[in-house]
């Protein structure tokens, strides 16, 4: 009775379409005189993540198991924790399948970070809405020597050079 709700093919198969309720379908068999109406709720699939990583000292990005809408993102919170919760924003790609989670105190400490969703009035699935990301010590990967030339003032060689970590970002 509600096709942007649910639809019943030909053969009677209920496809869910959007998550919503107040759908009733009414069955009658074929050589029969009797009529049974049913009433169905179709439940949205959960929010979940499916795998997060850092992606810079202060940044965490995290993959979702479903894209989310966006007017599901503006309700959607993430706790980042290690010891205590972190303070972070989060900014969603264009599809809604990953965000970037930044850390507005700064560089993340090494060791295992628990991401958890939140959000008021949604559907999580509590078997994906929390995931487990390590963060390795920040480390100098590699050194970056800048320009062909060397200058010789004084006798003393000059070069310039620049030490990035292993997100490749300057230290």
């Amino acid at each position: 009775s509600n096709p942007a709700i649910a639809t019943v093919n030909e053969k009677g198969v209920v496809t869910g379409v959007a998550a919503g309720d107040g759908v009733t379908i009414t069955i009658k068999a074929k050589g029969t005189n009797g009529v049974a109406t049913v009433a169905i709720t179709v439940v949205a699939e959960g929010y979940g993540i499916a795998s997060a990583e850092p992606i810079k000292a202060n940044q965490l990005k995290v993959n979702f198991t479903t894209p989310i809408s966006k007017a599901d993102q503006a309700k959607l919170g993430f706790e980042v924790k290690l010891t205590s919760p972190l303070s972070v924003t989060a900014s969603f790609d264009a599809e809604g399948k990953s965000a970037i989670l930044t850390n507005t105190a700064g560089t993340m400490k090494d060791g295992t970070y628990t991401i958890t969703l939140t959000g008021a009035n949604l559907i999580l699935d509590d078997k994906t809405k929390s995931v487990n990301v390590a963060v390795a010590p920040l480390k100098a990967s590699k050194v970056v020597v800048k320009g062909d030339q060397v200058s010789s003032p004084s006798n003393k060689i000059k070069v310039d050079y620049e030490v990035v970590d292993q997100y490749g970002d300057k230290l």
